[in-house]
Order: structure tokens, then C-alpha cells, then sequence
């Protein structure tokens, strides 16, 4: 049975459970086909339990960690109301399939729901297999995202 729980971003043990599903996700072709570099493993902790808009949901399979949504609110001018983004989604790849993204989403939906935001969004690439999820889960595109690199 899986459950879903809030992470305490000032507890060492949710933090570290962050960073291990942030870090198997990011070895996925999907995302960025490798793992990140120790600098940035040991920046997640601090830049999560620092930034006041950080939010991030953990789905447990008993004691297991076995997936993970990294949220930031923002902020719409054109409703008046705030936006929870889904920066990261993680579900551990031999537990795809089984219902725990949209478990996920479904809490994340409920909690920007609670805090009375006009949407929840998400950036998801065209070839992601996990667009089929989003679209389930009744997202829709929107628009174009566009982004630049600060360095």
C-alpha cells in the first residue's frame, strides 16, 4: 500500500529522502540521463528548507520511499491567486505503472486547492512518456514555455 505525506523540509531524513528520489530522477533520459554532480546533491537541503515557497510531497511503499514531487508556489497577476508548480515528479522506475504519480498529483491538486491557487502547472517535455499521465490527470498544454540560462 502506498502513502503520501508532506515532507518536513527542516528534517534532515525528509531532506535526504528529497535529494535520493531528486537524483534517481534526474538519471532518467527523461530528465537529465545522469546523476547530479555532488555540488548540487548537497546544495538540495539548504536551497529546500531556505526558499519559503518550497513544497515537496514523498509517496512511501511501507518505509520505502518510492516517489516525489518537488512544488514552488507562485503566482498568477492575471487571477489574483497564487499557482503551485510541480517543478520535479519522481516515481522510481520498477514502480511506474502502479498509480503513484497520480497519487501524487492528485495530493498536489488538493493542497493547491486548499490554498486557494487558480492552477497547478507543470513543464513537461513532448517525447515524456509521463505526458500521458499529466494528460489523465487533466492537464493541458499551455501556451509556450520559453526559458534562458542564468549563469
Amino acid at each position: 500500500m502506498v502513502t503520501i505525506r508532506w515532507a518536513d523540509l527542516a528534517s534532515v531524513a525528509d531532506l535526504d529522502t528529497v535529494v535520493t528520489l531528486t537524483n534517481e530522477y534526474a538519471k532518467d533520459p527523461n530528465a537529465n540521463g545522469t546523476e547530479l554532480p555532488d555540488q548540487i546533491l548537497c546544495a538540495i537541503p539548504s536551497l529546500l528548507s531556505e526558499h519559503p515557497a518550497a513544497l515537496a510531497v514523498i509517496a512511501y511503499e511501507g518505509d520505502e520511499p518510492v516517489g516525489l514531487a518537488t512544488c514552488v508556489l507562485s503566482l498568477s497577476t492575471f487571477s489574483a491567486k497564487p499557482i503551485l508548480n510541480i517543478h520535479d515528479i519522481v516515481v522510481l522506475k520498477e514502480k511506474r505503472g502502479e498509480g503513484i504519480g497520480a497519487s501524487l498529483m492528485r495530493e498536489v491538486e488538493s493542497e493547491a486547492a486548499r490554498r486557494g491557487c487558480s492552477k497547478v502547472s507543470l513543464e513537461v517535455a513532448d517525447g515524456n512518456p509521463a505526458r500521458h499521465l499529466y494528460e489523465r490527470e487533466g492537464f493541458v498544454p499551455s501556451g509556450t514555455f520559453m526559458t534562458k540560462a542564468i549563469e
